[in-house]
């Protein structure tokens, strides 16, 4: 496993704080295309969804792209995590990334917390 993945969801070296990320996806190809390449990506979400790493993921309406909510230790770490992807590696999709590293509470709901802080 590439070693950025591995550090989506681990905490920060510089200051302990977890990127909540946003991938937001554009469909490069036709419907067909992207249905040749569901399988795999479903397989890839679940994994992910297993480990923790993601909160949640939908289809853009209108369905023209998707749209991925997770956490990352950094930047780069959250480029690798959307780079792996078959929809990316297959060239049916490209994300553009966006980035927030949440305001500390009160300002947050306890269970981003909760999925901030989980291994």
């Amino acid at each position: 496993m590439n070693h950025a993945i591995r550090q989506v969801s681990a905490m920060s070296e510089t200051n302990g704080e977890v990127l909540l990320c946003l991938g937001i996806s554009r469909y490069l190809v036709n419907e067909e295309q992207i249905l040749e390449s569901l399988v795999d990506h479903r397989s890839w979400l679940k994994r992910w969804y297993d480990e923790g790493v993601i909160l949640f993921s939908g289809r853009q309406d209108p369905p023209n792209g998707g749209v991925l909510a997770f956490r990352a230790a950094n930047r780069e770490a959250a480029r690798a995590f959307l780079d792996s992807d078959p929809f990316t590696r297959n060239a049916v999709a490209e994300y553009d990334l966006v980035a927030v590293a949440p305001t500390p509470a009160p300002w947050r709901r306890g269970d981003i917390d909760e999925f901030l802080t989980s291994t």
